[in-house]
């Protein structure tokens, strides 16, 4: 992983997507991660499957008052989708701002989803 990591960083946007798709090394870590679990792997790519990873986060690139766009990544789409809600400078995507996608997606699962769960990967303050 480190190499791919070192090829990818220098690469636009573009590039390391391609370096990503094209990679033998990630599909192969990706295939044994996914094999370690208890729930079992579908056999093939085309296995429709009723879950997936939705991930919330903020643009790259400061809007005009220096706070941050935020965009829904979700594999069943083509591409990221902005969710016209703007972080403050400083705010991040625990902020109220922030969160009330999250919210609308756990009112419209209510009752519906037993397997609905969040998680949210942080850097600690002065990290």
């Amino acid at each position: 992983m480190a190499t791919l990591l070192a090829e990818g960083v220098p690469l636009g946007p573009e590039e390391r997507a391609r370096l990503l798709e094209d990679s033998k090394e990630l599909e192969r870590s990706h295939a044994y991660a996914a094999q370690q679990g208890d729930t079992a792997a579908p056999d093939s790519a085309e296995v429709n499957v009723d879950y997936h990873y939705v991930c919330f986060a903020p643009s790259h690139k400061p809007t005009a008052d220096s706070g941050h766009e935020l965009y829904e990544l979700d594999g069943t789409r083509p591409g990221p989708l902005p969710r016209e809600i703007i972080i403050p400078s400083g705010g991040d995507v625990l902020s109220p701002e922030a969160l009330k996608p999250v919210q609308e997606f756990i009112e419209r699962e209510q009752g519906k989803n037993s397997g609905f769960g969040l998680m949210a990967l942080v850097v600690p303050q002065g990290a």
